[in-house]
């Protein structure tokens, strides 16, 4: 496995360190894959298509509205 630096504000630091139990390298391991894994699915999905980058890219933000927001429900509903 290799090891990678990755630098974050001052105030994300904080909160992650307020959850130290967290094995936060895990965390981005499992970000990094999901959103590489939704890539790899565009570009599957793309490769016949005319689409330009652009297109796809969009697409991507689309998508990744859906899923942030979708998070932000499941958040909220385990507060309710």
């Amino acid at each position: 496995m290799v090891n990678m630096t990755i630098s974050m504000d001052t105030e994300l630091k904080k909160l992650l360190d307020k959850h130290p139990e967290m094995n936060w390298s895990e965390v981005a391991r499992q970000a990094w894959r999901q959103k590489a894994e939704a890539l790899e699915l565009l570009d599957r999905l793309t490769a016949n298509s005319k689409a330009t980058d652009e297109d796809v890219m969009a697409i991507s933000r689309k998508i990744n509205k859906g899923i942030a927001k979708w998070h932000d429900e499941q958040r909220l509903k385990r507060k309710g």
